[in-house]
């Protein structure tokens, strides 16, 4: 049997590692908006879609494979950034995978949004509303 030397042995595990890493983001690239909204995800890769309408932002949350996340017992707050004006909304369930927050706010607004799951700790994600 022939013995791989260390660079060859290298090379091989590298591509490897590449072509997990590749399976993971075409496996995680896979939700897409459902709603007309845009989607950030967390660290954990759950996305959360988020709506703009006039009065109010609308969130849907989802796993990493798309399914439906029930939005009861979920916490969910933004921080909105429009221009220099700054200010905040909180998040109540709306049944389903719904959350819903009374806001006003103009296309471009960027929002930090810092959602608790039911038994996970908080995280974070960014989006830019349209």
């Amino acid at each position: 049997m022939k013995t791989l030397n260390r660079a060859t042995r290298r090379s091989a595990l590298l591509g490897a590692l590449l072509a997990v890493a590749t399976a993971a983001v075409v496996a995680h690239g896979a939700v897409k908006p459902l709603h007309g909204g845009v989607l950030g995800e967390t660290a954990s890769h759950n996305p959360v879609e988020l709506v703009r309408t006039e009065g109010e932002l609308i969130a849907y949350l989802s796993d990493a494979t798309g399914k439906p996340v029930p939005a009861q017992g979920a916490q969910l707050e933004a921080t909105l950034l429009a221009g220099t004006q700054k200010s905040s909304a909180r998040f109540t369930a709306a049944g389903g995978n719904k959350m819903v927050a009374s806001a006003r706010v103009p296309a471009g607004t960027k929002a930090v949004l810092r959602l608790t799951l039911p038994g996970q700790g908080a995280e974070q994600l960014r989006v830019t509303l349209k």
